[in-house]
């Protein structure tokens, strides 16, 4: 039960450092036929755009699925991140949108604009993943844990999303250069993921957790051109509808051929299409790259700096010169990194998380290892030793900043922008600006304004007088020059793999491209100067697909399939004139069952099953959480209820586990710095025994923890988490501490870490127990029975964990378990009272185990543990576990 306890309060603890909203921020809503839209002052414009397009958009997702949603969706419009983490939820029905800009080049290029875009991606999830069968009464009580949606491959998810960017968008990803950049490079290795790991959202090679997006874009529209759309949402509406088949059958039945297969044919046409291309590829020099992402790079005089992310460590800045490599800076807070120095001084962007409501972009300067912010908001920067400029963007408005001598002006302030560079004089800047939904580049000096180009602009930079650029071209993007004194444009590179921060220095090119295992620096001699027709680099757009609306007294055809018949009447659309919108204040008392989800485990000392639901508002700032456990050795229930909608949070726990019933009531005061997160509990305390009341005190909680995750890597986590509880008596003052502390230290590789627990208890009030169920005061290896109790704690353990191989493949029982690995471990733990002698006759344990966490798509449907270990109370002793983390 000790091990329920530890597990529900760091629920309670992942609520509070999990709110992504404001409660001191006004919060409205609109509402149509289908969706609920949650705005606030600086989310309003986004809302009022979506209000205008959202129905229009679900129309046709649900005309060309042929099923719609039973509830009305909720859409949240965030202000508090510059970071891009929109999201679907089908379980709680619910899409998240941050107003973070959103380049065309990281998902676009957009022809509706990237709300449209991102509505149309999101949306998708949404329909497509609760396709369920069931009647609309079972529904009411179940929801959506009745669809099948988890149980798809994840590549062919987020595929269908992506290819209705651009079937309903006419915009996003499959016309963007990156991903058949990507393929190129793949195929010029002959180093295709495999089919399992394009599965997987979280496999260990590159593209590190984007396969899922890579290979699902190019795969579902390689199968529409091949067999049409009628049968792909044929093969979705078999699945939903058949109980006990996977999507592998289904997809089978519908398309004659197994997945597996059709998948190797797929990857056959991308070859071949690189053979036809391979004449055209340019021979580069690899300079800096491998397995790892190498980002952007700034050459100097004496060498070149450079972005290393290989995702087994925190992302770091270092310096090369000759065969000398110099860490410059380290940090898990170097994301979109832009690099530039003037005067000897290095400048970077980065994250910044000032509190647990904002994350935003900042510009900083390096002095003596010490970071001075610059700015935040910034997208882009240009800085020689003339001058510093740097596009700054504010809720999707943004402008040009000119720093000079620590004076800022703004010198441009309209339009949407993405790139900047500057003369070496500084008199001139260039920049790209989204015109008319084209990418436009900008020539400029402080006085004048010329647009040179247009197309799928990407990134641009200053050689000499000449202001060169990346633009997508016959499908990949490649480095073009605009001769300033002709007007001409001359392609400069013949790429496969794309071109990326490009630089010249002398008569050499530099430039970031992709490979099959990652990003590398490489280098190129400037020698092609080929002219072009600046009209082959518009972006062209295929046409979308046209739906006619039926009226309720036609129906439209429906694909032939044994689904239940509960969808029929979706399949019939009416196109329905929207009342003229109006804001209404946002309520928290607005609860709705966001999902309900089962649980087991079987250990040594018995099983257990539990299930669990969760009850809260739209933005989640009212949340009940009611958990209901039985197992051989304990009964078990626990209530939380939390409210963030102000600061500080209320929160309330009950417990009843038959070994430590309470209930608690108070305030928690959560904080975030950065990465360090911390949190203080003060409230009220009654303990139960045998529902008799016992004590009841004075609480206060104090948790801070500073970890950096490393998912790919099999033991990710390095940093700490300490939390400490006190309790005064509120009738003799007594007192009782429990203080944990955890450390998570770099073991001798990056895929190994030692894992230091420490715990210390005092109390005078009540015993702690020492015994051998897995929780926080366990040793492990002994028996149930086996049990220490005393006012005084005291426990360490250690562990060194690696990993047995780096799984990334294999699967077993057709789960793909990539967290497989070697734990080796010490405990010792006491519990005694003040008139004993303590850690006298200890217990203590140590020994080997294997735990394997099972993958399928997105979701962990198991794990498995097994041990042995030599214990003060046996020789030796086999320990296991199975569960399911369905949750």
């Amino acid at each position: 039960m000790q091990m329920l306890r530890l597990i529900l309060l760091s629920v309670v603890f992942s609520f509070l450092f999990a709110g992504a909203f404001n409660p001191d921020v006004k919060w409205y809503q609109y509402e149509t036929k289908n969706f609920r839209l949650f705005f606030n002052d600086n989310s309003r414009y986004l809302a009022d755009e979506t209000y205008e397009i959202i129905e229009e958009i679900y129309d046709r997702i649900s005309a060309e699925l042929g099923y719609k949603v039973r509830e009305k969706v909720d859409i949240i419009f965030n202000d508090s991140s510059d970071i891009v983490l929109d999201y679907a939820n089908y379980f709680s029905n619910t899409i998240m949108l941050t107003t973070a800009k959103i380049h065309s080049s990281q998902i676009g290029p957009f022809s509706k604009g990237p709300l449209y875009n991102l509505l149309t991606h999101e949306l998708t999830h949404i329909v497509h993943l609760q396709m369920s069968p069931v009647t609309d009464g079972i529904y009411t009580f179940v929801k959506r844990t009745t669809a099948k949606g988890m149980l798809y491959p994840y590549f062919m998810i987020e595929g269908a999303a992506i290819f209705n960017e651009k079937q309903i968008a006419n915009g996003g990803r499959l016309y963007n250069t990156s991903y058949l950049e990507q393929f190129m490079a793949f195929a010029k290795e002959d180093d295709f993921p495999t089919l399992t790991q394009t599965y997987q959202r979280s496999m260990v090679r590159w593209p590190m957790g984007s396969a899922p997006y890579l290979f699902g874009a190019r795969f579902v529209d390689y199968l529409v051109d091949t067999y049409g759309l009628g049968r792909l949402v044929e093969s979705y509406r078999y699945f939903a509808g058949q109980v006990n088949e996977s999507y592998e059958q289904a997809f089978l039945h519908i398309y004659g051929i197994s997945l597996a297969d059709e998948h190797a044919k797929f990857i056959s046409t991308y070859k071949n299409l690189y053979l036809i291309k391979k004449n055209e590829d340019q021979k580069y020099k690899a300079i800096l790259g491998g397995d790892v992402e190498v980002g952007c790079s700034l050459f100097t005089k004496d060498g070149y700096y450079a972005y290393l992310n290989d995702f087994k460590q925190s992302p770091r800045i270092i310096y090369v010169a000759g065969e000398e490599t110099i860490t410059i800076f380290e940090s898990s807070l170097l994301l979109d990194t832009k690099i530039a120095t003037s005067r000897g001084e290095l400048y970077f962007t980065r994250a910044l998380f000032p509190n647990i409501y904002e994350s935003r972009f900042v510009l900083v300067r390096l002095d003596n290892n010490r970071e001075v912010v610059i700015d935040d908001g910034v997208v882009d920067i240009a800085i020689n030793d003339n001058r510093m400029l740097y596009i700054k963007s504010n809720l999707g408005k943004d402008s040009i900043v000119s720093l000079e001598n620590n004076i800022k002006e703004v010198i441009y302030n309209e339009g949407s922008l993405e790139a900047i560079a500057v003369s070496v004089s500084g008199e001139k800047y260039a920049f790209i600006e989204k015109i008319k939904n084209q990418k436009t580049v900008v020539l400029s000096s402080d006085n004048s304004r010329k647009e040179i180009v247009s197309g799928d602009i990407k990134d641009v930079v200053f050689v000499g007088e000449d202001v060169w650029f990346v633009a997508g071209i016959n499908g990949l993007g490649q480095l073009f020059r605009y001769d300033s004194k002709t007007g001409n444009i001359y392609q400069k590179t013949k790429v496969l793999t794309g071109v990326y921060n490009p630089q010249v220095v002398g008569d050499t090119i530099y430039f970031v491209t992709y490979t099959s295992r990652g990003m590398s620096l490489v280098s190129l001699k400037n020698s092609l100067d080929e002219p072009v027709n600046r009209k082959g680099l518009l972006v062209s757009f295929a046409p979308s697909v046209e739906y006619k609306w039926v009226s309720g007294d036609k129906k439209e055809e429906k694909p032939t399939t044994n689904i239940n018949k509960a969808y029929s009447s979706s399949w019939m659309l009416e196109k329905n004139k929207e009342p003229i919108k109006s804001a209404t204040d946002y309520s928290i008392w607005s609860l709705k069952m966001m999902y309900l989800y089962p649980y087991f485990y079987v250990d040594n000392y018995g099983s257990a099953v539990a299930v669990s639901t969760y009850l809260s508002d739209s933005l989640e700032f009212n949340v009940l959480a009611l958990n209901f456990y039985g197992a051989t050795y304990g009964k078990f229930f626990n209530i939380q209820y939390l409210n963030s909608s102000f600061y500080p949070n209320y929160t309330l726990q009950t417990v009843k586990d038959g070994i430590n019933d309470y209930f608690m009531t108070g305030f928690v005061f959560p904080v975030r710095n950065d990465t360090l997160q911390q949190s203080l509990f003060l409230g009220l305390r009654d303990h139960y025994d045998n529902d008799v009341l016992t004590s009841n005190s004075y609480s206060l909680q104090y948790m801070a923890g500073n970890i950096n995750m490393f998912p790919y890597s099999i033991s990710y986590e390095k940093g700490f988490i300490n939390q400490m509880n006190i309790d005064v008596s509120r009738t003799s003052s007594r007192v009782s501490v429990l203080d944990s502390l955890k450390l998570y230290l770099p073991g001798f590789d990056k895929n190994h870490v030692i894992n230091l627990s420490l715990l210390g208890a005092y109390s005078k009030e009540f015993s702690y127990k020492i015994s051998g169920i897995p929780g926080i005061t366990y040793v492990r290896g002994l028996d149930l029975n086996d049990k220490i109790c005393g006012g005084i704690l005291g426990k360490v353990s250690c562990e060194y964990r690696l990993p047995i191989v780096v799984v990334d493949e294999l699967s077993l029982f057709g789960l793909y378990h990539r967290h497989t690995g070697l734990i080796l471990f010490s405990d010792i733990a006491d519990a005694k009272d003040s008139n004993e002698q303590f850690m006298k006759n200890p217990f203590w344990s140590y020994g080997v185990s294997v735990e394997m966490l099972g993958e399928y798509s997105n979701f962990y449907p198991i794990s498995v543990g097994l041990g042995i270990a030599k214990t003060s109370q046996k020789e030796s002793v086999i320990f296991f576990s199975l569960g399911s983390l369905l949750n």
